[in-house]
C-alpha cells in the first residue's frame, strides 16, 4: 500500500485579542512553561530593574493573537512513530503569539515574546521563547533577536525574526505595505498594525518560523526557519 497523502487546509480562522486577555494567555502559558518567567527575568536585567515591579511600570500592554487551521485529515504519523504517545492524531493546529511589549532606554523598544505551536486532538506542543529589542520609528531595521541566558542574562540568537519577516515577503503587497506602513513607534502600536492589516498571514508566517519541522506541524504550517 502506497504512502498516505498529507491532508489539505480546509479551514482558517484568525483571533486578534485584547489586552486583558492576551496577559492572561501569557499567564496561562508561564503556568506551564517556565521559560517564560526566565525570559522576563532576562529583560528585566537588560533594562536595569531591580524587581518585577519596576518592569510592569514599563509594560507598554501585551498584544497577542491566534490562528486556528483546520486539516481535512490526520497528518500521516511516521512508521517509526506508529503506535507510540508521540504518534497520535493531529487535525487541527492552533498558532499564537504573545507579546509583552516595554519602553526601554532612550529610544529602545522591547518585546517579551512567547510563540505556540499546538497540534489536537494529540495535544503536542511547540513553544518559543525570546525578545525583539528595537529602536523607535526603525523596528523592523534595528531588530535584534535574545533568548533567555545564564544567571538572568539574554544572549543573541538569529533565525525566528529573519524567518517571519521573509515569510511575510511572500503573502504579497498588502502585507508588505503593512509592514512598511505601520507606525514604528513602539511594539506593541506596531505588532497590533500588522495584524489589523495583513491578518492571517502574521499568524501563519510566525507559525512557520516556530515549526521545527516536526511531522505534524511542517503539513499544516510548513517550517521556515529550518
Amino acid at each position: 500500500m502506497g504512502a498516505r497523502e498529507n491532508p489539505t487546509v480546509l479551514n482558517e480562522r484568525l483571533s486578534i485579542h485584547t489586552a486583558a486577555a492576551a496577559a492572561a494567555q501569557w499567564d496561562e502559558l508561564s503556568s506551564r512553561h517556565t521559560e517564560l518567567s526566565t525570559l522576563l527575568k532576562g529583560v528585566q536585567g537588560r533594562l536595569g530593574l531591580a524587581d518585577p515591579a519596576a518592569l510592569d511600570a514599563l509594560s507598554g500592554g501585551v498584544v497577542g493573537y491566534s490562528a486556528e487551521t483546520i486539516l481535512s485529515g490526520n497528518v500521516p504519523v511516521p512508521s517509526s512513530l506508529a503506535g507510540t504517545e508521540k504518534g497520535t492524531e493531529v487535525n487541527k493546529l492552533t498558532a499564537t503569539i504573545v507579546a509583552k511589549t516595554y519602553e526601554g532606554a532612550g529610544s529602545e523598544q522591547v518585546a517579551a515574546c512567547a510563540t505556540v505551536l499546538r497540534g489536537d486532538p494529540s495535544g503536542e506542543e511547540i513553544v518559543d521563547a525570546f525578545v525583539l529589542v528595537g529602536q523607535k520609528g526603525s523596528l523592523i531595521d534595528t531588530t535584534t533577536e535574545l533568548v533567555a541566558g545564564k544567571a538572568g542574562t539574554l544572549v543573541p540568537r538569529d533565525g525566528w525574526w529573519d524567518a517571519l519577516t521573509r515569510c511575510l515577503g511572500g503573502c504579497g503587497s498588502t502585507c508588505l505595505s503593512a509592514a512598511i506602513g505601520c507606525p514604528k513607534t513602539s511594539w506593541q502600536i506596531f505588532l497590533v498594525c500588522l495584524a489589523g492589516r495583513c491578518g492571517l498571514c502574521v499568524v501563519k508566517c510566525a507559525a512557520c518560523a516556530t515549526c521545527d519541522c516536526t511531522w505534524w506541524c511542517r503539513v499544516g504550517v510548513g517550517c521556515c526557519n529550518h
